[in-house]
């Protein structure tokens, strides 16, 4: 397992190995957690679940279960190896963590106006399913909106007034809050 670039990080914290994007620090933490705990985690984000919901079908992420070696784990704390997942899924997860842990179904709209402003038709929130407890999504909140927080991939932030949230494997900066950008409520 390596980082991009070959970086080295040497021993850190959780917090500074989300920061840096650190593979070695999460492949070692998948291996200390085991194949077992780490699909159960990918499972409760709705990791191997079929997305059927009501406005759209969102292709199915998965965590492998068959085949595992100890490579390949730590691969998947790193989120590559076989681990699968679309760009719809990581809105999802990032909204669950500005969500205090709850993952709410995907809506193409939130609600329909008249030319003039008129509230028509507004469409209920349903939850999907809660993914973390809420403390553990206030830590994970905290990584993601981190000041400090750049990556090799990502640049320079496109607005230094405004907090940002990324998804570490894409590079792709999400902006104040998750739900508003992915339009899941």
């Amino acid at each position: 397992v390596h980082d991009y670039n070959m970086d080295q990080h040497g021993d850190i914290t959780l917090d500074k190995a989300f920061r840096v994007s650190c593979n070695n620090a999460f492949a070692q933490a998948a291996l200390m957690m085991g194949d077992t705990a780490l699909r159960r985690t990918a499972e409760a984000f709705g990791f191997n679940d079929n997305f059927l919901f009501r406005d759209l079908v969102v292709e199915n992420s998965v965590y492998p279960t068959q085949n595992r070696n100890s490579v390949e784990i730590a691969w998947s704390g790193a989120g590559q190896s076989q681990v699968v997942a679309t760009p719809m899924h990581m809105c999802m997860v990032a909204a669950a963590i500005a969500n205090d842990g709850v993952m709410m179904e995907p809506r193409l709209l939130s609600l329909v106006e008249s030319p003039t402003g008129k509230v028509r038709l507004r469409y209920s929130q349903k939850v999907y399913r809660t993914a973390c407890s809420p403390e553990m999504a206030q830590i994970i909140d905290g990584y993601m909106k981190d000041e400090r927080h750049r990556h090799p991939c990502a640049g320079e932030r496109p607005d230094h007034r405004r907090q940002n949230r990324q998804r570490r494997g894409l590079g792709q900066w999400y902006g104040c809050d998750a739900r508003l950008v992915c339009g899941l409520y």
